[in-house]
């Protein structure tokens, strides 16, 4: 599993098939605990009060700023090509 991003105890990653399943989405670790969001940062598994509310703020916007790189690394998985790091 490939972390493409990390800052602070924030750590995302994106897995490869078969184990990865559509829609298009990362997982989220930090603080004990793990969510999955879709590229529109919503959540399709685990609860995101984990993270304080400007953890999830900086997930949210890191989300929003980084749409084609997470699409690019999307089909670079579904390929299973090496993942490009994207920058916090």
């Amino acid at each position: 599993m490939p972390k493409i991003a990390e800052w602070g105890r924030i750590k995302i990653y994106m897995y490869y098939p078969p184990k990865e399943h559509p829609p298009c989405h990362i997982h989220i670790k930090g603080a004990g605990c793990e969510v999955s969001v879709d590229f529109s940062a919503n959540i399709l598994r685990g609860v995101f009060n984990c993270f304080s509310s400007s953890e999830w703020k900086s997930i949210v916007t890191w989300i929003q700023n980084h749409p084609k790189e997470l699409q690019d690394n999307c089909t670079r998985a579904q390929n299973h090509q090496k993942l490009n790091h994207i920058s916090p």
